[in-house]
């Protein structure tokens, strides 16, 4: 059976861009996750992307959050995002750890 996990960790932290949003403004940017995604993966394997963030003009930090899209994902991984918050120039780990095996793509 194959299953895909997707991370929205892009349209998680995009909330954050709605102007006023907890009464700040805010300065658009653009986040590049490498790998893209990953093929079939065992349990347990810790699958590691990297994430960076460009065009902050400001220099200010950005969160990175990153959950499961389903409810079965978020019961049978593990997600770690390591740092929570970067700016321009670093880099951030996301890491998924699937407790069975993966048939198919892992998606960031």
């Amino acid at each position: 059976m194959t299953k895909l996990l997707v991370l929205f960790m892009t349209s998680i932290v995009a909330i954050c861009l709605i102007p006023g949003c907890g009464g700040r403004e805010t300065t658009p940017f653009s986040l590049q996750v490498i790998p893209e995604h990953m093929e079939d993966t065992i349990a347990w394997q810790r699958c590691l992307f990297l994430v960076t963030v460009e065009d902050n003009d400001a220099g200010n930090a950005v969160n990175i959050t990153a959950q499961a899209d389903s409810q079965w994902w978020r019961e049978n991984t593990t997600v770690i995002v390591n740092p929570k918050a970067i700016v321009p120039g670093q880099v951030a780990e996301v890491t998924v750890i699937p407790n069975e095996r993966i048939s198919g793509p892992l998606w960031v």
